[in-house]
């Protein structure tokens, strides 16, 4: 088998210095800046060519009537060779700007979404060449077993039911901590139910000892 220096390179975790938080409305995800996860793949991937392939737009209407024409989403390509194959991966990249304005926030032009849209299809496209995908999935193994551990992955945790609100909660790097958030509310809600089931064995228990110490007295 040949040797895969740069996957294993690309696929490395991030430094915990360089990963920030962002607050939601439905709790914190982490993440990494465009210009740390563009640098790694010039570093990386010599002849990287990056793409803009086509962007997507939204039509929405107003309260009073009038229809404006957003842009929301890009469809972005990044090929280059690693390990002495060249390889080519396709993602859609977004984003969340408000289509109207909130208090003090204005709402964003089409250059300023266009260039939040790139940002993140960037680091979807780096994602899938192994590039932070720690940050989408917690429980990513791929780094150890290319540097020799040959880790197992484990059983994946059976879902639990989706508590999070949010159109994007469960979008991209949300959806880990959406659904570890899920995983917490409902190994609680067992936790609880056990207890009350402990509970009601126990008063049940009780309730038997003392008709049966008024039956033998």
């Amino acid at each position: 088998m040949k040797e895969r220096k740069t996957q294993i390179e690309l696929s490395k975790a991030w430094n915990k210095s360089f990963v920030k938080q962002l607050k939601m409305s439905y709790g914190s995800i982490d993440y990494v800046e465009h210009t740390q996860v563009t640098q790694k793949l010039i570093a990386l991937i010599p002849d990287v060519q990056m793409k803009l392939e086509s962007h997507i737009y939204d039509k929405v209407e107003d309260e009073n009537g009038v229809r404006r024409k957003f842009l929301t989403g890009v469809v972005y390509t990044i090929s280059g060779t690693i390990d002495g194959e060249f390889r080519t991966v396709t993602e859609a990249g977004m984003c969340d700007k408000p289509f109207f304005a909130e208090g003090n926030r204005k709402v964003s032009n089409n250059g300023e979404r266009l260039k939040e849209c790139i940002s993140d299809a960037i680091k979807r496209c780096a994602m899938r060449l192994g590039v932070g995908i720690e940050l989408y999935d917690t429980q990513s193994w791929l780094s150890s077993f290319l540097s020799g551990s040959k880790t197992v992955p484990k059983k994946a945790e059976e879902k639990a039911p989706r508590k999070q609100k949010g159109a994007m909660a469960y979008d991209g790097a949300n959806k880990e901590r959406s659904e570890s958030a899920d995983r917490v509310i409902e190994k609680t809600k067992k936790t609880s139910d056990g207890l009350e089931n402990g509970k009601k064995k126990l008063d049940n228990l009780v309730q038997e000892i003392s008709e049966k110490k008024k039956i033998d007295s």
